[in-house]
């Protein structure tokens, strides 16, 4: 058999498309999944993981500063230090603070908005008691004022029956 061989375009877009939907991950589930692994850091009871993220920044400025020193010594030198080292030096502090900072800085803002939420979630339920309350009470002063007016009906019906019996 000779000629062209037919291909089916779509499902090889589609093929590609799957694949590649596998491959990259959203902002949303990169988000996810720090956010997961700072939970089951602080789950933890292991020191280490509790304080894995201020290790790692102090680690990441020890290293810039030796940087600086050996910089320094090689300036003395003539030398210079080369420029691939101290830009991934400097990437790995600008990571680390970054992160660090960030995520602390996350942290607060979820316990802000809990404690928000939680406020917010008092202040509605006692709304909703006060408004209870209130309802009662003028229900309360209804049927008072409804007692007050039959006592009255009845003082007026019975004066006309008097009055009946006087006309007879």
């Amino acid at each position: 058999m000779t000629g062209p061989i037919p291909l089916d375009i779509n499902k090889g877009l589609d093929t590609v498309a799957k694949a590649t939907d596998n491959l990259t991950t959203t902002n949303e589930e990169i988000q996810k999944e720090i956010t997961q692994r700072h939970v089951t850091d602080m789950a933890s009871t292991s020191w280490l993981s509790k304080n894995i993220r201020p290790i790692a920044f102090i680690f990441a400025l020890v290293c810039q500063g030796a940087l600086i020193g050996v910089a320094l010594v090689y300036s003395w030198y003539g030398k210079e230090v080369d420029p691939w080292i101290v830009g991934q030096v400097g990437t790995l502090l600008t990571i680390t603070t970054g992160f660090y900072f960030n995520s602390k800085k996350g942290e607060k803002i979820a316990f802000m908005n809990a404690e928000a939420f939680v406020a917010r979630q008092n202040a509605e339920v006692k709304a909703k008691e006060i408004e209870v309350q209130l309802e009662k009470a003028r229900e309360k002063t209804e049927i008072q004022r409804i007692k007050r007016m039959q006592k009255k009906l009845d003082r007026l019906t019975i004066k006309e029956k008097k009055q009946e019996l006087k006309e007879k």
